[in-house]
């Protein structure tokens, strides 16, 4: 390829680049891989939100103000796990779709069973420097998981 093709695609590339962007998932990675790292830990909520380095690994800083207590230290003010919408859990048949990314973040639809039972998530995830973290839950009823810890921490 002579130099001066070389060139021209190089250009019009440029010019692509520059009329709509780079695209937002690669600034932070795949949304959806880390999705899937949500639900891998073997406590699930419990196990990212359980000590700082998870928390601060995980989780947005907004969210992560809802889970500690005055002294720094996790407090589960919630009665169940919010990525599996209930406690005890036994999830399976996860599916994970990508449903929307914008400059505000992606969100990530999680389609499972727990025990048997069908339940639905979407995670909205906020890219932060190099990677995804967990910024808030929408569940299928309305309610949202920043909702419900700020009225379970009224309560206490």
């Amino acid at each position: 390829m002579s130099p001066a093709i070389r060139w021209t695609i190089a250009a019009i590339m440029a010019a692509a680049v520059s009329l709509v962007g780079l695209p937002t998932i690669a600034a932070g990675g795949d949304p959806v891989a880390f999705a899937k790292t949500l639900f891998a830990p073997p406590d699930l909520w419990t196990s990212i939100a359980a000590t700082p380095e998870s928390r601060g690994e995980y989780l947005t800083p907004a969210l992560i103000r809802w889970v500690v207590n005055v002294d720094g230290d996790f407090v589960d003010y919630l009665d169940y796990d919010p990525l599996a919408d209930s406690r005890p859990f036994q999830l399976t048949d996860e599916t994970f779709t990508l449903v929307g990314v914008d400059d505000s973040g992606a969100r990530v639809k999680v389609d499972y069973k727990n025990y048997g039972r069908p339940h639905t998530v979407t995670l909205r995830l906020v890219g932060s420097g190099d990677h995804w973290r967990l910024a808030d839950i929408d569940f299928p009823d309305g309610r949202t998981l920043l909702r419900d810890l700020q009225l379970a921490v009224m309560c206490h």
